[in-house]
């Protein structure tokens, strides 16, 4: 079987057979284990999905360190839902110390590759000065951007700050 060869795309596949049951009998253990194999073969979709396993303790107990590690390389790859997650890990302090910088860092890398959310944080950390220098002209770029993609909290953000 292409899987226990060490094939990437084959064992990502078995990871999300086993999570959803589709063709076999639901397994999260398994499933994590497919997974875990092709993340450390550098998959940033199994690395991502490990994240939520450590996140939740779906089959071992919550681990947010663990979390971190996993959201962080999948971020690094350039998995956007990881690098919006990385943005909150450290904005919360949430598996890692408490960073404002950091998270502002890749709020704006996320925003950057088209995450409504992120551009939407981002705008609120220009906005406060929160691991960024103060810049309310980015601030409305940002909320803008979220705004036109649809989010209502950054069209609420840009009247609330009276940034038009």
């Amino acid at each position: 079987m292409a899987a226990e060869q060490a094939h990437v795309e084959a064992q990502l596949k078995l990871g999300e057979f086993y999570y959803n049951g589709d063709g076999v009998d639901q397994d999260l253990y398994l499933s994590f284990e497919w997974y875990k194999k092709a993340a450390e073969q550098g998959d940033s979709t199994a690395q991502y999905e490990l994240v939520d396993y450590y996140c939740e303790g779906k089959i071992i107990g919550p681990d947010l360190e663990q979390a971190f590690v996993w959201c962080e390389r999948a971020a690094k790859q350039g998995n956007i839902e990881a690098q919006y997650n990385l943005g909150l890990c450290y904005m919360d302090g949430k598996g890692i110390p408490k960073n404002l910088s950091q998270a502002a860092y890749w709020f704006e890398i996320a925003a950057n590759n088209g995450d409504h959310r992120a551009e939407l944080n981002i705008g609120l950390c220009y906005v406060t000065g929160s691991g960024v220098e103060k810049d309310v002209n980015q601030a409305f770029k940002w909320f803008k951007k979220a705004a036109d993609e649809g989010d209502i909290r950054a069209l609420l953000n840009i009247g609330v700050y009276d940034l038009d």
